[in-house]
């Protein structure tokens, strides 16, 4: 591999040292260099296979592609690592959404009993921390936990019960911690088993180094639509994970539509996190639009009290009869999936609560025409009906996939069974070799005595067949 000093040592070098003096980044970890690498650092040469083994705007970063736009390992650049709670959003690092950066730590201003409602504002001893205020008591629905006021229901740090954390990437619903929808549990960490190589279709069944999974089956091709990213055939369209390209990810509370990283419907991307402009009390009316102390924000407007029928949740007027983040009151918010409708979380449209989550029971191959009835890992849910799903020329027959132009049992046809010694040759029942069909059953004119020479051609008694002429035994 061709080496050569390039431009990028200087801008490396004065990432580093900004670094340095920002307390939201962590360049490397020993001495200043990046990992595995020698002084002074080298850039790849830009015609070198591994530099232009990435597609745009992926880099190269330790020998993977990576995009610098959200990963918190190389924010903004290779090697740049954001601190513990931290994410990264539009290359730079960031507090995730809900939480505030005061001093070098995300917090949640809402609940934390040493920063309630403004960084460095603690509550008293015998006081904790609901929605931005210190009070004697948590609002209803709410429980203290170490002096902030939680939802037990949803809360992934404190489900169930206080200090009860959620693990393997799994999310607190009806204060439990269960995988995200369309994920399984394998081996401590949830994934889908529709695209997971390493769990492709079951927990532990792993594809081979040239195959990549899809709909739960290992396969040298992804079909038409999909993309192989990382061993997954997925649709670039509307991916998270991989939004546009394989390894862009949506971040700051967007997700992926028409290949592209969008906030949801009537919020706005400020500072690299999706908020909601007409009650967000950083961002009323405008990004960076924020509030005075002891304001509201009402409807994109700043004032001293909320609208009816809203109320005052953190700073925003809030409509807590709709609203996911807080409905039927102030920090209850409803699980991924659920949406708030007369102040109760429930199922969007004709989905209904299946176990611990929402599922429409016309699609969902988990519970397909009713809770609990899943379809075999070939088949999809289609109006409530679990059908196989073949690939290439195969057909379903009877829950199997079948080539109807060679099965035996299926020849040019569910069901039509090639009977009588006969083949499937092209989708039709035939013969063999020189044989004939003589009343459905086949048979060789040249030594068949009961078709010598021509069908039902009989030979008399004490003759056989031969060369198609009837002879005299010998």
């Amino acid at each position: 591999m061709r080496l050569r000093p390039g431009p990028r040592v200087m801008f490396l070098l004065l990432a580093m040292s900004c670094s340095r003096a920002n307390p939201l980044y962590t360049p490397w970890t020993d001495g200043g260099l990046p990992p595995n690498a020698d002084a002074p650092t080298l850039e790849l040469a830009p015609d070198s296979p591994a530099e232009a083994a990435c597609n745009a705007p992926l880099q190269i970063c330790g020998g993977a592609c990576v995009d610098v736009q959200s990963d918190s390992s190389n924010c903004g650049i290779c090697g740049m690592v954001c601190v513990q709670g931290f994410t990264c959003a539009s290359g730079g690092c960031a507090c995730p959404s809900q939480k505030s950066q005061c001093g070098n730590r995300c917090v949640d201003l809402l609940r934390s009993p040493m920063n309630c409602g403004a960084c460095g504002q603690g509550c008293a001893s015998d006081q904790v921390c609901s929605q931005g205020h210190c009070s004697t008591a948590c609002f209803q629905g709410l429980t203290a936990c170490s002096g902030a006021c939680v939802n037990l229901a949803s809360d992934p740090t404190n489900c169930g019960a206080c200090a009860a954390t959620c693990g393997g990437g799994k999310e607190c619903r009806q204060a439990r911690c269960v995988c995200p929808l369309g994920e399984v549990a394998c081996g401590g960490a949830c994934v889908r088993l529709s695209v997971n190589s390493a769990n492709c279709g079951a927990c532990g069944h792993a594809c081979g180094s040239h195959e990549s999974c899809s709909l739960g089956h290992c396969i040298s091709d992804c079909p038409t639509g999909l993309v192989s990213c990382a061993g997954a055939c997925v649709d670039t369209t509307g991916d998270s994970t991989n939004c546009g390209a394989c390894g862009i990810k949506c971040s700051g509370g967007t997700s992926c539509a028409a290949g592209t990283c969008e906030c949801p419907a009537g919020q706005t991307l400020c500072g690299g996190t999706c908020v909601d402009l007409t009650s967000d009390v950083a961002n009323c009316g405008a990004c960076a639009s924020a509030c005075a102390i002891g304001q509201v924000c009402d409807q994109s407007a700043c004032a001293m009290l909320c609208s009816d029928p809203r109320m005052s949740c953190g700073g925003g007027c809030i409509d807590t009869t709709t609203s996911v983040a807080n409905c039927g009151g102030c920090g209850v918010s409803c699980a991924m999936g659920l949406t708030c409708a007369a102040s109760a979380c429930v199922c969007p449209g004709t989905e209904v609560m299946c176990a611990t989550q929402c599922a429409d029971t016309a699609s969902d191959a988990a519970n397909c025409g009713g809770c609990g009835k899943a379809c075999r890992t070939n088949e999809v849910c289609s109006a409530g009906v679990c059908t196989v799903t073949c690939a290439g020329n195969l057909v379903a027959c009877g829950g199997d996939c079948v080539d109807l132009q060679t099965s035996l049992t299926n020849c040019g046809g569910c069901g039509l069974t090639c009977s009588g010694g006969t083949v499937c040759t092209s989708g039709r029942c035939r013969c063999m070799g020189a044989e004939v069909s003589c009343s459905g059953v086949c048979s060789d004119l040249t030594n068949d005595s009961r078709h010598c020479g021509g069908c039902l051609t009989v030979c008399d008694p004490g003759q056989i067949c031969s060369g198609s002429r009837c002879v005299a035994r010998h």
